[in-house]
């Protein structure tokens, strides 16, 4: 199992300020040890990441850990796998080599995917659309976002 936790910024910052908060309504972990030395290391535990891009067509989510990069597209589900010390510019896809490798990978992106999916319902934040104005479309288009 590569791990079953994931890092939360936005604890990070209210714990460093000072804030108080329940800590229960975030779906991370403190990464107070990580910034003052006394925790493990951050590739112990998985980092989730998204990138949104309408303009190339290709909506990513990855998983980090282990040295290793795990990327599936939200549009066409490729996959790919990197070995980051190997490989640092993600040039050759892993992927197939290491089937069991992405099929964890894999598992902990749907479960990050269903927790995220959990705490949205909980916080009452669900998927909403937008209609837009023309004169918001049309400015959205001319920065590449539509």
């Amino acid at each position: 199992m590569l791990g079953e936790r994931q890092a939360a910024v936005h604890g990070l910052i209210l714990e460093l300020a000072g804030v108080a908060f329940d800590a229960g309504g975030f779906s991370g972990s403190s990464l107070v040890p990580l910034w003052s030395g006394a925790g493990s290391g951050a590739q112990a535990q998985p980092v989730f990441s998204t990138a949104l891009a309408p303009k190339f067509g290709e909506d990513l989510i990855a998983v980090t850990l282990a040295g290793k990069r795990y990327v599936r597209s939200l549009v066409t589900g490729d996959e790919q796998l990197y070995d980051l010390a190997a490989d640092p510019d993600e040039l050759r896809n892993v992927c197939d080599e290491q089937a069991a490798f992405a099929a964890e990978a894999r598992r902990l992106l749907e479960q990050h995917a269903a927790e995220a999916e959990a705490q949205r319902a909980r916080l009452g934040l669900g998927m909403r659309s937008h209609a837009l104005d023309s004169r918001a479309e049309s400015v959205l288009q001319s920065l590449g976002y539509l």
